[in-house]
């Protein structure tokens, strides 16, 4: 159920409390904000839930009671003896088991009881524990999963090569977003989508007022979280660095610019303050190597290469454009830093 049906305002970044009557109580949360946007997510168990402000935020308490007498637990197994809670349910005789989500490194093998696999809906009759089971890819493989507007799978592969093409189209698309994690960020505007894969991904096809609820902030630049693929050349580590733009579908922005900043250690690394822009030059501790790109394939993703990284490098992407006409504003915004 959801606490409260009332709407409050609080300041950005207070602490927001939320408690009830039983201990047998499992805590979810949505938000919108500025930049991201994230559905219903399982946050935790106990009677009472601690969250900071970080935007439009929904909470919801499902608790144990005479409807819904069976605690679901699924968790996840990496075959390393690493678990995770993925989400508690209180249900009462069936259980739909929810998509696995495709996590970056790892390959899906099912979902178990115990040493019996099981399929997508369960009985219950009890209390249960559900386990995901992850085995470790070897390297070079990722998992991409695109989906439709009404949820159906598009593309689906557990072990793709980097540079992979993928092409697909959804009539009722407008545009479409990647989970990272927890959250989604705007990946492509159009009903066609053609991308080269970089990593592990997870995309699903929105239509435009499901994209315009995200509220996300553009035009903007995504950093692949996979960023650095590195070899080894005559002149030391050579580093590429892929990232994605995605524009202001209302053209009443042109784009001038963008790629990484990647600051290369001689004595120390700059602060993310001094990891701008005008401070791209040699400097006594660090080198800031300004890597612009102005060649974007398939859902405007790019790829900017840099020569003799040290062990321990900065980066950061960035994004330079101009608002309205030839005389309008100019500004950058950058992505948060990264440290490899």
């Amino acid at each position: 159920m959801q606490i409260s049906e009332t709407q409050y305002r609080a300041t950005y970044n207070n602490t927001a409390v939320f408690t009830t009557d039983t201990d047998d109580t499992a805590w979810y949360m949505e938000y919108t904000s500025s930049t991201a946007s994230r559905s219903k997510q399982y946050q935790g168990k106990g009677d009472t839930y601690t969250t900071q402000v970080i935007g439009d935020i929904t909470v919801y308490a499902e608790t144990r009671s005479n409807a819904t007498p069976n605690k679901v637990s699924i968790v996840r197994d990496y075959g390393n003896d690493v678990y995770r809670i993925q989400q508690i349910s209180y249900v009462s005789n069936s259980f739909e088991l929810p998509d696995a989500p495709a996590i970056s490194g790892y390959t899906f093998e099912g979902y178990f009881i115990g040493e019996n696999s099981v399929s997508s809906s369960i009985d219950i009759s009890d209390d249960v524990v559900v386990t995901a089971k992850y085995e470790a890819k070897t390297s070079g493989e990722y998992s991409v999963i695109v989906k439709s507007t009404n949820g159906d799978t598009l593309y689906a592969k557990e072990a793709d090569d980097y540079n992979t093409k993928v092409t697909v189209s959804d009539d009722n698309a407008y545009a479409w977003v990647e989970k990272t994690g927890s959250t989604y960020r705007p990946y492509y505007i159009g009903s066609e989508l053609t991308f080269y894969v970089t990593e592990s991904t997870d995309i699903k096809a929105v239509t435009q007022a499901e994209f315009e609820a995200y509220n996300f902030t553009l035009p903007c630049i995504n950093v692949r979280r996979s960023a650095i693929r590195t070899e080894q050349t005559e002149k030391g580590t050579k580093g590429y660095f892929n990232g994605q733009i995605v524009n202001d579908p209302s053209g009443e922005t042109t784009i001038l610019e963008y790629g990484y900043l990647v600051a290369i250690k001689n004595n120390s690394l700059p602060k993310e303050n001094e990891l701008v822009l005008e401070n791209a030059g040699t400097h006594d501790d660090y080198r800031i190597i300004r890597a612009k790109s102005t060649k974007p394939v398939g859902a405007n993703q790019f790829v900017v290469s840099v020569n003799k990284l040290s062990d321990t490098v900065i980066y950061r992407g960035y994004i330079t454009y101009q608002t309205g006409s030839q005389n309008g504003v100019i500004k950058t915004v950058y992505t948060d830093c990264f440290t490899k």
